[in-house]
């Protein structure tokens, strides 16, 4: 396009449709001329007459990409969700197109009644399921994002191919990339498509910076050019499969080698033995098989973590870290120790909390502390808020609040909010100079629930996101003397994650002997926790840590996380319910239930009443059930557990075919003789003086959450 001379051209107008149309387009085009050029976005699929919408390029819109407009007249364009409801302001929904352009359907009777369906809201007419994506603004035009297929469901984690693509894209030697689901001998499986001049290796390296491990390509492809079809789109019959160059075959040196590379054969299916040097990630390994071969393990006497497998992604790896006692290595970052109770110091300075910065907003607690600050304060709230998926940091926060609290105008609240697009992965937030000394002058104290909670992963990233972003604000909150209010989790005692000796474990604990090292989370939780801790020793930093247990569902109407499905609590419960059994061994087991509603609630009425320079809470209901009354409120709801041994329930475990990935912290729980007494009667001490109470979980409570997990699973 560069090389064309169209300087004394007579064209003036494009029309532009088929696609995302990105401002670099437009741009590219704009420079080829010496005067001024109009470009029309237009959109419109077949079934709809082709043109339905429009709206003329304009250089200084703010959009991600350039919106496609308003509807043409006698058109009706809809955004719904999967109930056929509208979608609210600033959410994602699929476009559905009714009036006097739709077709009366295709010559397929079948597929005719899968898209052309009874209009709800416009009776008689009919609505046509496009497929496609968009986003509404407040000013009332639209914005494509691209295919609903484009969104996929890999191991239990919906994942947006779009922002792999995207960071993908920042690569300086990607020209164009394609990212695809596909299935091979049963496994699921990324790939990334890319153009390049040259292969890139280390492409997943590359990757770890910015994304979760579950988004990581397994297959990596350079192709000279993406194969189009003729109307200009991914030709995705013509993408070659990828191959993997797999090592030399090694055979196995020892009795352990030897099990593990018939675990591994047996497990992946394989013909011929798996070499003992192979990486076995490059065999379609998922989180499901993982815990598989976890479970077969434990049966065999072999005690391992699903982090390990990721640590050493060789059987001979493997072998070797299960012979030889690893060194900890931790006396190092242990060496002088800060210890709680001699840092504590009690503090007489009123907080007058006007101004808040938030950090997190958009996740379920950080939603629910942002719903508790505006209707039992009088704050103003600064959330920062980094862009995801081409949808603005405001349109982002407006549609969790919406999806959370259906009933609630948050339109009555938004004087109160301040969003400012940012990113704690970036030095000062990704803020300039200016934005971060004005909100540092500015606002009273820092509320930090963000965070990634996945279990297992790749530690620079847990480090980088948990541990770096935390010391960045510690830096922050010492720089301006404002206080740093932190959520943390009671998993940092290690219990039930790594290995941990008997004992206590209290608000004035830290370091208990857990080998915190053995787990990249309840690692990247320790080291900032001992960060904080430290900056207060010298008072130089006013804080709060909240420990929290595990988060479930609102109490009042058992509305959960959005993706419900990531979450380990539901997938443990989900795992009883669906498997029908449940371990004999967990009868007398104490199973917590912390309602995220009290959880924020708690929060925001503990962090007005700071006393001590460092104040640490254990933020759990200590209200428990024990196993065998879980299963009576099941029953209740008219679900029929049947007890089992814990090696029965293994079996049928192993043989699931959905992901469980919960379950296995019960099982080590079973078999590990160290029991760690967790304590919170200084917290609960505080919340008593402020008349707060954990609720009794009951069975109507339980059955709420069954409800929700019911309407999802729908």
């Amino acid at each position: 396009m560069q090389d064309l001379d169209l300087t004394n051209s007579a064209i003036c107008k494009f029309i532009l449709g088929g696609d995302i149309l990105t401002k670099e387009m437009c741009e590219k085009i704009t420079s080829l001329f010496s005067h001024p050029i109009h470009i029309y976005n237009e959109y419109g699929p077949t079934e709809a007459t082709v043109g339905c919408m429009i709206y003329e390029y304009n250089a200084n819109d703010a959009y991600t990409s350039v919106p496609i407009g308003y509807p043409i007249d006698h058109t009706q364009i809809l955004l719904l969700n999967n109930d056929l409801e509208l979608t609210p302001l600033g959410s994602i929904g699929e476009m559905y197109i009714s009036g006097d352009c739709l077709a009366l359907g295709y010559t397929d009777n079948k597929k005719t009644d899968e898209r052309f369906l009874n209009n709800p809201f416009y009776p008689p007419h009919k609505l046509y399921k496009t497929g496609d994506l968009a986003i509404l603004h407040p000013n009332g035009i639209m914005e494509y994002l691209g295919r609903s297929d484009f969104q996929v469901k890999l191991n239990g984690y919906r994942i947006e191919l779009g922002e792999i693509q995207s960071a993908l894209l920042t690569h300086s030697s990607i020209k164009d990339v394609y990212v695809s689901l596909f299935e091979i001998s049963g496994h699921k499986l990324l790939c990334a498509y890319y153009v390049s001049d040259h292969e890139i290796e280390n492409l997943s390296d590359f990757l770890k910076k910015n994304l979760p491990t579950y988004m990581i390509p397994t297959y990596f492809v350079r192709l000279d050019k993406l194969p189009l079809t003729i109307n200009g789109k991914i030709d995705k019959s013509a993408l070659p499969l990828p191959k993997k160059n797999h090592t030399k075959y090694v055979k196995p040196q020892n009795p352990l080698e030897k099990t593990l590379q018939e675990l591994f054969t047996s497990l992946l299916e394989l013909k011929n033995p798996i070499s003992v040097e192979d990486n076995f990630f490059d065999y379609y390994v998922d989180s499901l098989l993982l815990i598989k071969a976890q479970s077969i393990l434990y049966s065999k006497g072999i005690s391992i973590n699903t982090q390990n497998f990721y640590e050493y992604p060789t059987i001979r790896k493997l072998a070797d870290f299960l012979l030889i006692d690893q060194p900890n290595n931790t006396s190092a970052f242990l060496e002088e120790m800060p210890i709680v109770k001699e840092i504590r110091k009690p503090i007489h300075i009123s907080f007058d909390l006007k101004n808040i910065i938030l950090f997190g907003a958009t996740g379920f607690l950080g939603m629910h502390i942002l719903y508790y600050l505006l209707t039992t304060t009088h704050s103003k709230i600064f959330c920062i808020i980094r862009k995801k998926d081409a949808i603005n940091p405001l349109s982002r926060l407006i549609r969790k609040f919406q999806f959370y609290f259906s009933d609630l105008d948050i339109e009555q609240y938004l004087y109160r909010i301040k969003v400012i697009e940012g990113n704690i992965l970036d030095g000062k937030f990704g803020l300039n100079d200016e934005l971060y000394n004005l909100l540092g002058n500015k606002c009273d104290c820092v509320i930090d629930t963000a965070a990634l909670v996945k279990h297992y992963g790749n530690y620079e990233l847990f480090n980088k996101t948990n541990v770096t972003s935390t010391k960045s604000m510690i830096a922050f909150c010492k720089k301006f003397q404002i206080p740093l209010h932190y959520i943390s989790t009671m998993s940092v005692s290690g219990h039930g994650l790594v290995k941990t000796p008997s004992g206590d474990f209290t608000e004035d604990d830290l370091y208990i002997g857990q080998s915190f090292r053995e787990n990249v989370y309840v690692r990247s939780k320790f080291e900032a926790e001992k960060a904080i801790v430290e900056a207060c020793k010298n008072e130089d930093l006013i804080a709060s840590i909240y420990r929290l247990g595990t988060i479930t569902n609102r109490y009042f109407d058992g509305v959960f996380q959005e993706n419900f499905a990531d979450n380990a609590f539901l997938n443990r419960l989900d795992a009883f319910i669906n498997l029908g059994i449940f371990p004999k061994e967990l009868y007398h087991f104490n199973f917590e239930f912390s309602p995220v509603d009290f959880c924020a609630n708690f929060i925001v009425q503990l962090m007005q009443h700071q006393q001590h320079n460092l104040e640490i809470y254990h933020l759990y209901n200590n209200y428990y059930i024990s196993g065998n009354e879980l299963i009576n409120m099941l029953s209740d709801s008219g679900l029929s557990i049947k007890p089992c041994s814990i090696n029965d329930f293994k079996v049928a475990l192993i043989n699931a075919k959905s992901n469980y990935f919960g379950i296995t912290a019960y099982i080590r729980n079973i078999h590990n003789k160290n029991i760690i007494t967790f304590h919170n009667e200084k917290t609960s001490s505080v919340l008593n003086s402020l008349n707060l109470d954990w609720p009794k979980i009951t069975s109507e409570y339980i059955h709420k959450i069954l409800i929700y997990l019911k309407e999802k699973h729908s």
